[in-house]
């Protein structure tokens, strides 16, 4: 029994050496870099990286564009990574994911909306992300388009960057209160009109679903009248109106193309901004079909 006892605890003491053996071998391996350390844009499958500015007053929204480090460990010194123009990128991206429909076509952003003030992003000691920082001024874009700022890592203060993720394609997104770009916003309609060349009475009530975008700080774009929302720029500029909110939330509407005539009626539009609702009351004459339509309607966010 002495020696069975004798048996059983040097079997235990080997084990347990050899548990903290491992351990102690498991905690230096943990130090030590696995992977190869490499600087990379951050992005999607096509190296894009949507940025949504909130647009404001000022026309001065501020975007962060991330860099990273890969590895399993950090690094103990800040690793500076410089940017440049990218000129071919936006090319093979819509090669690639519009073919020859050039109308779909992304648009470099003019330069006139944007700002770099530093073109250094900067992985701080201890970190694996940095940042560069873009000045960007939206008033003027349209929210049918895609807008990207096409960069490259052109160097790297330390190790060297993965080749396929050196470049990078900041895609600008609008937003507002109202709506946004990036997570299309719907809104439901309902409401009545009546054709003043119809017989008196003659009221038809509709109720649809709208997308809503943002076109300025105080401003959305829909669909006017019961009309559903079409992807096709023709329709959107024949059928759509803008709504302003002025700061006691009274609404002006107008509509977007020269073959709408829209005008008030009896009532002041106006948003509720506890319900997040826009009471519309309004008429439009459309010079292509030759009729006025006079208008009530309730958009509800949903």
């Amino acid at each position: 029994m002495g020696i069975m006892n004798n048996h059983i605890i040097r079997t235990f003491v080997s084990l347990t050496g050899v548990c903290l053996l491992l351990s102690c071998c498991s905690k230096d391996y943990l130090k030590e870099e696995q992977y190869k350390k490499l600087v990379y844009t951050m992005g999607n499958t096509d190296n894009v990286f949507q940025v949504s500015l909130k647009m404001n007053q000022e026309d001065k929204s501020l975007a962060y564009l991330p860099v990273g480090l890969s590895g399993t460990t950090t690094d103990d010194e800040d690793i500076e990574v410089t940017f440049g123009y990218d000129d071919n990128s936006i090319s093979k991206y819509n090669i690639l994911n519009f073919g020859f429909h050039e109308e779909k076509y992304a648009k470099a952003l003019d330069k006139k909306h944007y700002e770099i003030e530093k073109n250094i992003a900067v992985i701080k000691a201890g970190e694996t992300v940095g940042t560069m920082e873009i000045q960007i001024h939206p008033c003027g874009l349209s929210p049918d388009s895609i807008y990207f700022i096409p960069l490259k890592i052109d160097t790297v203060s330390k190790y060297g960057f993965n080749p396929e993720r050196g470049n990078v394609l900041c895609q600008v997104m609008l937003e507002n209160d109202y709506a946004s770009q990036s997570e299309y916003t719907l809104y439901s309609s309902t409401g009545e009109s009546s054709e003043l060349q119809e017989p008196e009475g003659s009221t038809k009530m509709f109720s649809v679903t709208k997308l809503a975008m943002p076109t300025a700080y105080n401003q959305i774009r829909t669909t006017i009248h019961g009309y559903a929302d079409k992807r096709d720029p023709e329709f959107i500029r024949n059928h759509s109106i803008l709504i302003t909110i002025k700061e006691d939330n009274s609404l002006v509407l107008e509509g977007t193309s020269p073959e709408m005539e829209v005008k008030r009626t009896g009532r002041k539009s106006f948003y509720d901004s506890s319900k997040k609702e826009f009471h519309l009351f309004y008429s439009y004459f459309n010079k292509m079909e030759k009729r006025t339509y006079v208008v009530k309607e309730v958009l509800r966010h949903i």
